[in-house]
């Protein structure tokens, strides 16, 4: 299924609103297929051995923890609407990110139960450690005096 028949299928359910409705949005995202070019193709101008090529649960996670709650938040902040509680909770109820820095995260023995705890670990990781900013950060600190 491309693109263009999830739109289609979201226009057939009108009053089932995407940006509301996480199941149906993973669920579409679960049905995408590629165009037959891919196919045979791996990367552009390359033919590869022909097979069958589906995102992945793990790259529709992602898609939905990186792209579509970050979206419908912005999208609702835009009409004047405060939806970061409801934001939140679905990134909770959402597994989390899998990584290599969240892997080292992990093997320091810190939680990472849900998507908005790894895009935290996240945003730690970035504003401090690629900084070497331990001892600016709360979890640098802690670490460091183990």
């Amino acid at each position: 299924m491309v693109i263009g028949a999830v739109a289609n299928e979201i226009k057939a359910a009108p009053n089932q609103r995407l940006a509301q409705n996480s199941s149906i949005c993973l669920d579409l995202f679960a049905k995408i297929t590629p165009s037959p070019y891919w196919k045979n193709h791996f990367s552009f101008g390359k033919e590869s051995k022909e097979s069958s090529k589906r995102i992945t649960p793990a790259q529709i996670a992602n898609l939905w923890i990186n792209t579509i709650v970050p979206m419908q938040y912005a999208f609702a902040h835009s009409r004047g609407k405060d939806t970061l509680a409801d934001s939140k909770a679905k990134m909770r109820a959402t597994p989390p990110e899998h990584n290599s820095i969240l892997e080292r995260w992990e093997k320091l023995l810190l939680p990472n139960p849900n998507a908005l705890e790894s895009q935290a670990i996240l945003q730690l990781y970035k504003k401090y450690c690629n900084k070497h900013a331990c001892m600016a950060c709360q979890v640098g600190q802690a670490l460091l005096k183990k």
